[in-house]
């Protein structure tokens, strides 16, 4: 199952966000988006990501939660 286009963006909003000097920031966008998991089949497409000590869960949609 790979992410939709929806994802990518979100994922793409969320590295270039402010990372307040987190330590653990990815050092690529490339990067970032490997470490996000594959969209899971029983949480109807979710892909879930860590961001600043916090994980975030990105919809099918492009919705992200935490």
């Amino acid at each position: 199952m790979k992410p939709t286009r929806k994802q990518v963006e979100a994922l793409y909003s969320i590295y270039h966000r402010d990372w307040a000097n987190y330590p653990d920031r990815p050092a690529s966008y490339l990067q970032f988006r490997r470490e996000a998991t594959r969209p899971i089949s029983f949480m109807d497409g979710c892909i879930l990501v860590q961001y600043c000590g916090m994980t975030l869960g990105i919809e099918r949609d492009g919705y992200a939660h935490s």
